[in-house]
């Protein structure tokens, strides 16, 4: 069994949520060595088993097993699957500090906490994308369920009172659940705002990523001159519609480097790009190197 039983994370921030899926492998099959990817990959395995080495560290996983791989080590596949596997796999991120510890040094006072870019370095920080989101709530507001407002927000008051760090967690969440009550309440009242049609076109673009998309596209789709689409957006995310289509698909294309032997020229004609230098350039744009370099430095 691993030395290292938990993870620990220091809060605020949250580890935040990146993306996730559902695979399934056929008996035969192993799962795909990765080196130091630069961001945490959890496990769940829902039949079969996948066995993974990290490090020194060996890991059987079987139905009803979750694992976290680290940002920071190589893993390896032990053997191939016996049996037919499915699993699902998450990944996500921290901006904060962070660390492996024991049973006995897990938290507070126990194992260092370390920043994160002393683990990746800070220019790979820079090129490894967070993918911002707004949250809008009213600043005042007619609550359409206020019952389950006042009843949450009692529950937070309720465990200020008994002064454990372990209770912080659940605090935080609590108060998650408040927000996203708000949030909820200006959706509500909002639908056609334009944080409304920036999320809208958002989803519009990620349904649509292996297609060939032009501003016209996007207008005729959403029922909203195009002009006005791409100024929601910036306005929202950053980015005109097409740039947050590029990066879309840029991020696809980095799952499929690490999780399937695809050629590079195949992975960017699945992703959307019709031609393979200008997949290149947006790629080596984005994350600093090449496609074919990533899938080096990310498989092993």
């Amino acid at each position: 069994m691993a030395t290292t039983d938990f993870l620990q994370f220091k809060a605020p921030p949250l580890p935040h949520y990146i993306v996730g899926g559902e695979r399934t492998y056929p008996v035969g099959k192993v799962h795909p060595a990765a080196a130091k990817l630069g961001i945490f990959k959890m496990i769940v395995v829902v039949r079969g088993k996948i066995a993974l080495a990290e490090g020194d560290k060996e890991f059987r996983a079987t139905k009803g097993h979750a694992l976290i791989l680290r940002p920071d080590r190589n893993y390896t596949p032990l053997e191939p699957a016996r049996r037919e596997t499915q699993y699902f796999w998450v990944h996500f991120q921290t901006t904060g500090v962070w660390s492996g510890a024991t049973d006995e040094e897990a938290g507070p006072g126990g194992a260092r906490l370390y920043p994160y870019d002393e683990i990746i370095p800070r220019q790979e920080l820079t090129q490894r994308r967070v993918q911002h989101f707004t949250l809008v709530v009213p600043q005042f507001c007619k609550l359409t369920f206020p019952t389950k407002t006042y009843r949450n927000i009692k529950h937070l008051i309720d465990l200020n009172r008994h002064h454990k760090p372990s209770l912080m967690w659940q605090q935080q969440t609590i108060f998650q659940e408040v927000l996203h009550d708000l949030h909820g309440e200006q959706q509500y009242r909002a639908t056609s705002s334009s944080i409304a049609l920036a999320e809208k076109t958002a989803q519009f673009l990620r349904e649509r990523f292996r297609e060939p998309i032009h501003y016209r596209e996007i207008g005729e789709g959403l029922n909203f001159h195009p002009t006005y689409v791409a100024r929601c957006m910036q306005q929202v995310f950053g980015v005109t519609p097409l740039e947050y289509l590029t990066m879309y698909r840029v991020e696809q294309a980095k799952l499929m480097l690490i999780n399937t032997d695809a050629p590079v020229s195949r992975i960017a004609e699945d992703v959307g790009f019709s031609h393979f230098s200008y997949f290149t350039q947006c790629f080596a744009k984005t994350e600093g190197i090449t496609p074919s370099e990533y899938r080096k430095k990310h498989r092993l």
